[in-house]
Protein backbone atom coordinates (compact mmCIF):
# COMPACT_ATOMS: atom_id res chain seq x y z
CA UNK A 1 0.00 0.00 0.00
CA UNK A 2 2.68 2.57 0.80
CA UNK A 3 4.41 1.96 -2.28
CA UNK A 4 1.21 2.48 -4.22
CA UNK A 5 0.62 5.48 -2.54
CA UNK A 6 4.10 6.71 -2.90
CA UNK A 7 3.77 6.27 -6.56
CA UNK A 8 0.89 8.00 -7.05
CA UNK A 9 2.22 11.04 -5.33
CA UNK A 10 5.30 10.97 -8.14
CA UNK A 11 2.85 10.16 -10.71
CA UNK A 12 1.02 13.27 -9.45
CA UNK A 13 4.48 15.52 -8.90
CA UNK A 14 5.94 14.26 -12.21
CA UNK A 15 3.07 15.91 -14.25
CA UNK A 16 3.77 19.13 -12.34
CA UNK A 17 7.56 19.59 -13.65
CA UNK A 18 8.49 20.93 -16.90
CA UNK A 19 11.95 20.72 -18.32
CA UNK A 20 13.28 24.03 -20.06
CA UNK A 21 13.16 24.07 -23.98
CA UNK A 22 16.94 24.90 -25.46
CA UNK A 23 15.75 28.49 -26.66
CA UNK A 24 14.84 29.56 -22.54
CA UNK A 25 18.47 28.03 -21.97
CA UNK A 26 20.18 31.28 -24.15
CA UNK A 27 17.71 33.85 -24.57
CA UNK A 28 16.08 34.12 -20.99
CA UNK A 29 13.32 36.43 -22.61
CA UNK A 30 10.08 36.66 -21.85
CA UNK A 31 7.38 36.13 -24.44
CA UNK A 32 5.52 39.42 -24.72
CA UNK A 33 3.69 39.30 -28.37
CA UNK A 34 3.48 43.15 -28.45
CA UNK A 35 6.09 44.22 -31.64
CA UNK A 36 4.77 44.47 -35.03
CA UNK A 37 7.10 43.15 -37.58
CA UNK A 38 7.13 43.65 -41.45
CA UNK A 39 9.85 42.34 -43.71
CA UNK A 40 10.51 42.87 -47.53
CA UNK A 41 11.66 39.19 -48.09
CA UNK A 42 10.71 36.14 -47.23
CA UNK A 43 13.04 32.57 -46.91
CA UNK A 44 13.49 30.40 -43.79
CA UNK A 45 15.95 32.26 -42.16
CA UNK A 46 14.04 35.55 -42.14
CA UNK A 47 11.13 34.14 -40.62
CA UNK A 48 12.53 32.81 -37.84
CA UNK A 49 13.82 36.30 -37.23
CA UNK A 50 9.94 37.67 -37.54
CA UNK A 51 8.90 35.20 -35.11
CA UNK A 52 11.92 35.76 -32.72
CA UNK A 53 10.96 39.29 -32.98
CA UNK A 54 7.14 38.95 -32.62
CA UNK A 55 7.63 36.87 -29.66
CA UNK A 56 10.18 38.62 -27.29
CA UNK A 57 10.42 42.36 -28.32
CA UNK A 58 9.30 45.02 -26.73
CA UNK A 59 6.11 47.07 -28.58
CA UNK A 60 6.83 48.86 -31.40
CA UNK A 61 7.33 48.58 -35.55
CA UNK A 62 9.73 46.60 -36.45
CA UNK A 63 10.71 46.37 -40.00
CA UNK A 64 13.41 43.81 -41.61
CA UNK A 65 15.12 45.02 -45.65
CA UNK A 66 17.30 43.11 -47.02
CA UNK A 67 19.94 45.83 -48.38
CA UNK A 68 22.34 44.73 -51.33
CA UNK A 69 24.33 48.27 -51.09
CA UNK A 70 25.46 46.88 -47.70
CA UNK A 71 29.12 46.23 -47.49
CA UNK A 72 29.56 42.84 -45.39
CA UNK A 73 27.29 39.68 -46.26
CA UNK A 74 26.84 39.01 -42.52
CA UNK A 75 26.15 42.39 -41.03
CA UNK A 76 23.64 44.57 -40.33
CA UNK A 77 22.47 48.42 -39.10
CA UNK A 78 19.71 48.75 -36.61
CA UNK A 79 18.09 52.37 -37.11
CA UNK A 80 15.57 54.03 -35.46
CA UNK A 81 12.88 56.97 -36.80
CA UNK A 82 11.52 59.94 -34.56
CA UNK A 83 8.43 57.25 -34.00
CA UNK A 84 10.45 54.59 -32.65
CA UNK A 85 10.03 52.77 -36.02
CA UNK A 86 12.87 49.89 -35.43
CA UNK A 87 14.83 49.27 -39.30
CA UNK A 88 16.94 46.03 -39.60
CA UNK A 89 18.87 46.22 -42.66
CA UNK A 90 21.33 43.57 -44.04
CA UNK A 91 22.96 42.75 -47.93
CA UNK A 92 21.59 38.84 -46.91
CA UNK A 93 19.31 36.93 -44.83
CA UNK A 94 21.69 35.68 -42.07
CA UNK A 95 22.45 39.11 -41.13
CA UNK A 96 18.73 40.13 -40.54
CA UNK A 97 18.99 37.15 -37.82
CA UNK A 98 22.16 38.41 -36.34
CA UNK A 99 20.63 42.12 -36.09
CA UNK A 100 17.41 40.47 -34.78
CA UNK A 101 19.65 39.16 -31.94
CA UNK A 102 21.38 41.84 -31.40
CA UNK A 103 18.56 44.49 -30.91
CA UNK A 104 16.45 41.52 -28.38
CA UNK A 105 19.81 41.71 -26.71
CA UNK A 106 19.90 45.79 -26.62
CA UNK A 107 16.69 45.60 -25.56
CA UNK A 108 17.19 43.12 -22.52
CA UNK A 109 19.98 45.13 -21.32
CA UNK A 110 17.26 48.55 -21.51
CA UNK A 111 19.37 49.94 -24.29
CA UNK A 112 17.14 52.30 -27.10
CA UNK A 113 18.55 53.10 -29.73
CA UNK A 114 18.68 56.30 -30.62
CA UNK A 115 16.87 58.31 -34.21
CA UNK A 116 20.66 60.30 -34.61
CA UNK A 117 22.77 57.40 -34.07
CA UNK A 118 22.00 53.93 -35.74
CA UNK A 119 23.99 50.96 -34.86
CA UNK A 120 26.03 48.94 -36.87
CA UNK A 121 27.86 45.83 -37.21
CA UNK A 122 30.12 44.57 -40.13
CA UNK A 123 31.97 41.47 -38.42
CA UNK A 124 30.03 38.99 -37.41
CA UNK A 125 30.38 37.82 -33.77
CA UNK A 126 32.51 34.31 -34.59
CA UNK A 127 35.06 36.30 -36.80
CA UNK A 128 35.31 39.39 -34.63
CA UNK A 129 38.79 38.25 -32.62
CA UNK A 130 40.03 36.58 -35.97
CA UNK A 131 39.43 39.40 -37.94
CA UNK A 132 41.04 42.05 -35.26
CA UNK A 133 44.05 39.72 -34.96
CA UNK A 134 44.94 39.84 -38.65
CA UNK A 135 44.04 43.63 -39.03
CA UNK A 136 46.65 44.02 -35.82
CA UNK A 137 49.34 41.18 -35.48
CA UNK A 138 50.53 40.90 -31.73
CA UNK A 139 53.63 42.94 -30.70
CA UNK A 140 52.99 45.52 -33.34
CA UNK A 141 51.36 48.79 -32.10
Amino acid sequence: MKKLVLFLFAIVFAQQLSAEDGHRLWLRYDTLNQAKVSANRRSSTIDIAVSELRLFARSGQIKLKKDASLPDDEGFTLSADQKQCITISARRDIGLLYGAYKLLELQHEGTSLSPHSPLSSFFPARCTLLRAEVAQPLGQP
